[in-house]
Parts: C-alpha cells; sequence; structure tokens
C-alpha cells in the first residue's frame, strides 16, 4: 500500500516533526513583532485645597430654630446660587431687611448677632465636609455684608452696622435634616442655616463698611 501526500502515523518522520506552535516562528521570537509598551507611571499627586482656605475659621455653633434656610448649594461647591431653582441673593437681601428693620422699629427687638451655619451631605470625608460646610457660611456672610450695607444706607441708618457681628460656623455632615440618600436629600442638605439673636455676643465679625452703595443712575431726560 502507498501513500501521497502525508505520513503515516507511526511513522518516524511524523512523530519527530518539532514545527512550533504559537507567536513563535522556527527562528525563534520575531524581531520585527511590535514591543510591549511600558506601564505607565503614576502621575504626581494633585496638591490638597481646602474648600475654605483663606477664609475666617471661627468655632461657633449655633443652637435654636434657624430664621432662613439656605437650601441646594451645589455639590461640592460652596458659591450662592441664583438661577432658575435657587435665589441665595433674594433670600440674603430679605434677611438683611430684617436686621435692619428690628433697628428702625422702635418696638422690635434689635437683632444684635447672626450666626451662620454651614453644611453638606454625607459624600466625602468628614474633616472635608467641616471645611465645606464652613466656606458656604463664609459666602453667605460675604454677601450678606454687602446687603446689610445697602439697606442700612437706603434707610438712613448707617449707624447701626457697627452694632450687629456675623459669625459662620459648620456642622459638615454631622447634623443633616434630611436623613435620606436620595438626591432629593442630599441637595437639602447642603444649606446654611441662619440664626438671629438679639443680644450682643463677642462671637462674630463686623462688616466693613467703607464700601459705598451705588449711585443711582438719572432718570431720562438728565433730571434728577
Amino acid at each position: 500500500m502507498s501513500y501521497y501526500g502525508s505520513f503515516h502515523a507511526t511513522d518516524i518522520g511524523r512523530r519527530d516533526d518539532r514545527w512550533p506552535m504559537g507567536p513563535v516562528g522556527p527562528g525563534g521570537p520575531n524581531p520585527n513583532a511590535p514591543k510591549p509598551k511600558p506601564a505607565p507611571r503614576p502621575g504626581p499627586k494633585k496638591p490638597y485645597v481646602r474648600p475654605d482656605q483663606g477664609m475666617p475659621v471661627e468655632m461657633v455653633i449655633c443652637t435654636g430654630t434657624p430664621q432662613y434656610i439656605l437650601p441646594r448649594f451645589e455639590y461640592n461647591k460652596w458659591n450662592l446660587r441664583d438661577d432658575l431653582w435657587e435665589r441665595h441673593r433674594c433670600m440674603i437681601s430679605c434677611i438683611a431687611r430684617d436686621v435692619v428693620a428690628s433697628w428702625s422699629d422702635t418696638k422690635a427687638r434689635k437683632i444684635h448677632h447672626i450666626c451662620l451655619m454651614g453644611h453638606a451631605d454625607f459624600h466625602g470625608p468628614g474633616d472635608y465636609n467641616l471645611q465645606l460646610g464652613r466656606a458656604r457660611a463664609n459666602s453667605v456672610r460675604t454677601q450678606l455684608c454687602k446687603e446689610l450695607f445697602y439697606h442700612a444706607n437706603c434707610h438712613h441708618r448707617p449707624d447701626i452696622l457697627p452694632n450687629i457681628t456675623i459669625a459662620a460656623g459648620t456642622a459638615g455632615d454631622t447634623t443633616p435634616r434630611d436623613p435620606g440618600r436620595s438626591d432629593e436629600a442630599r441637595a437639602r442638605n447642603r444649606r446654611v442655616e441662619v440664626f438671629f439673636v438679639y443680644q450682643p455676643t463677642p462671637d462674630g465679625r463686623k462688616c466693613v463698611t467703607a464700601t459705598p452703595i451705588p449711585t443711582r443712575p438719572p432718570p431720562r431726560g438728565g433730571v434728577v
């Protein structure tokens, strides 16, 4: 019997066939094969920036029921909102109006001190959330000083500004207003609570009163 084009299974040449399998050729590794890319080196770590960097740090705790609550600060931000959903500056203007009115009305109790308490949601480490809450309270204090100066001059009572102090504290994520875990609950917890104090207190800072209020534009026709 003859075999054409192949070896028999018992043929010595078939048993000694050493043709390599896989990506390695007969002459060893292929020199033209692309070399594997080296593993990327870890880049330098970004410097850690405190949210309240450069802001006053005051160890104050506000107690009682807040007169105002500024909710829904943006996630991981402390700047005031003035968009379709929130009007933080409008609410701060109402706070300043109430404070100035308490000094203008002889029968009302005078507001001597304003305590601001910043809060954050449960995301992030505790120390970072404390800094974030303090940064939000300081942002409210900066805008509140501008509004107090404006309303006091509109009522011709700039003399009341040295009698008012404002303190900015933080509670971080330790006292949530809404214990839920939803996005709505987290938005409610990113807030600044405003407390009125009716007696003088050494805690807090006074507003700078050297900034002039903007002049009102003259009406049409040039007649003031």
